[in-house]
């Protein structure tokens, strides 16, 4: 092997065993020499790194620790690759392992890409412990990237556990403990709904998917907006990109996922949105007489969790709690064909989470809600209805995360008679107890609310120094409050009506904090940072 070029083509001898010969014609290859790094050229042949056109062998413990690309991969008997979290390798051409389950390894976090059929290997998955006596705490939706592992293996099903499979025709979770429920293999493409009390790290090993994964006719039973909810999973080692070249046919463009923290199903509402690897998601078909494809060519290397870029005409709110770190989020956007009611091609039904989960959401009749609203954009809506609940009595603050609209928008509290116009970040901070009204918002477009103009940050300049946060402008007798990121009031004031306010914050710990003004019925509010 040494001096030789990997342009060149020429047999190799089983490493110069003159028993057993077996002889492998190979072109444009590297084979590593030592144990180590990736990224390490004393790894490979001739100080020479895999690359798109360079094909790659594995005859040591090689660690990718980087995002690598190589043309063929060869790993042979007793030799590894492992694959760590945040680091991704690509494979264009064709896959051998020789080494079974443990030569190919992929941590939890980790990403690969291949397209070479019946593939052995082993994906870990982290998994967080659940308190059971908090709400829905510790749930996950998972999904296998293997073909047909046994519920048994790989930790699932250690007890104390839960495991259950979403059944639309009766609208229940059927539990894995129950025999009649025949829950024993994972199927590829299908999600599931899983809690252990120890957590910790669960490992698919077999045969790793790389095929697209079609469906049909999944059921629609009953009449409500929630029927036809289907729990999908994502199939692959690597994260997935929504509604790129999956074909949809009477399935809404709106998937749902659970988020962790959030305690609450998020949306997937644009092509190109993230599903990670091992992560299930529900979709929701409108016909009887349906089909989408999972495609492999939608695999992505990424870590993000869930979301991408956002379109022009998109508004996210976000809404958090003093009280927990839950949260929930509601989406309203902008589409020429879309219509007033729903739309299987642009709306997204609101799937409920937590009880103790703030729930957001926007109204198209008085009994059908929204987690994603799509408008025309032909003409600017009057007033969009939002609905929230509170499950827990806290302040709540609600803010524009993303806002690429070009329509000035107008964020009304009916319980308040507050008018907020909204930005990018714009936080409205508010407080609610269970059992409140839950029609308490609206959105108004275009201006057409009241007669007296929202304050802004044109009018009040908000901003931080050496401890201090100063408020210029602000009017005289401003209740002035200052938040944490999960809502919490730490400081509060008062505007002097002096032209400059200044609050002294030096005592709180250094981090991002929320600044909102108050006064009469109108609110500002930015973020600022005290270091």
């Amino acid at each position: 092997m040494n001096g030789t070029s990997p342009n060149e083509s020429k047999y190799d001898n089983n490493n110069g065993s003159s028993s057993n010969y077996t002889a492998h014609f190979r072109y444009n290859y590297v084979r590593t020499i030592a144990n180590g790094n990736w990224s390490s050229s004393a790894s490979w042949t001739n100080n020479i790194l895999p690359s798109s056109t360079v094909s790659a062998e594995i005859n040591n413990t090689i660690t990718a620790d980087g995002s690598f690309l190589c043309d063929r991969l060869i790993i042979n008997t007793g030799k590894s690759l492992s694959i760590p979290a945040t680091k991704s390798l690509t494979v264009n051409g064709a896959l051998t392992n020789s080494a079974g389950t443990a030569g190919l390894v992929i941590e939890s976090g980790g990403s690969l890409i291949h397209s070479t059929a019946n593939i052995e290997g082993t994906m870990k998955r982290e998994v967080a412990n659940a308190d059971w006596s908090v709400g829905l705490d510790g749930w996950h939706l998972l999904s296998s990237p293997v073909e047909n592992q046994l519920v048994a293996d790989g930790g699932f099903i250690t007890i104390p556990y839960d495991f259950y499979k979403w059944n639309e025709p009766t609208d229940t979770w059927l539990n894995q403990k129950v025999p009649g429920n025949g829950i024993t293999s994972f199927i590829p493409g299908t999600g599931y709904l899983v809690s252990y009390d120890a957590g910790g790290t669960k490992t698919f090993a077999g045969e790793f998917n790389a095929g697209d994964i079609g469906f049909s006719n999944l059921s629609l039973t009953g009449t409500s907006y929630y029927d036809g909810n289907h729990l999908i999973g994502n199939p692959f080692a690597s994260a997935l990109l929504w509604n790129t070249g999956w074909s949809l046919s009477n399935v809404s463009s709106v998937a749902s996922v659970w988020g962790e923290t959030a305690q609450n199903y998020l949306s997937l509402s644009n092509a190109g949105d993230i599903i990670p690897a091992n992560q299930g998601f529900f979709v929701q078909v409108s016909n009887a007489v349906n089909s989408f494809t999972i495609p492999a060519s939608a695999r992505t290397h990424s870590s993000t969790a869930f979301y991408k870029d956002s379109p022009a005409d998109f508004l996210k709110f976000r809404i958090t709690n003093s009280a927990n770190e839950t949260y929930d989020e509601t989406i309203v956007r902008m589409n020429p064909e879309a219509t007033a009611g729903y739309d299987v091609a642009f709306d997204g039904h609101k799937l409920t989470g937590s009880n103790i989960a703030p729930q957001l959401y926007t109204r198209i009749s008085e009994d059908e809600f929204l987690s994603v609203n799509t408008l025309s954009s032909i003409v600017a809506p009057e007033i969009v209805e939002m609905g929230f609940k509170a499950n827990v009595e806290a302040e709540y603050p609600l803010t524009a995360i993303e806002n690429t609209f070009n329509w000035a928008i107008t964020l009304e509290d009916r319980f308040t008679g507050t008018f907020t116009e909204l930005g990018q970040n714009t936080v409205y901070v508010f407080s609610a107890q269970p059992g409140a009204d839950v029609n308490r918002f609206a959105l108004h477009f275009s201006g057409t609310v009241g007669t007296e103009d929202p304050m802004s940050d044109e009018q009040i300049k908000i901003y931080s120094n050496n401890g201090n946060i100063f408020l210029s402008n602000a009017p005289a007798q401003s209740e002035i409050s200052i938040l944490n990121l999960t809502g919490q009031v730490v400081l509060r004031g008062s505007a002097n009506g002096n032209g400059l306010t200044t609050i002294h914050a030096s005592s709180l710990p250094e981090g991002i904090y929320i600044v909102n003004v108050v006064t009469g019925n109108q609110s500002v509010s930015k973020k600022v940072s005290i270091r």
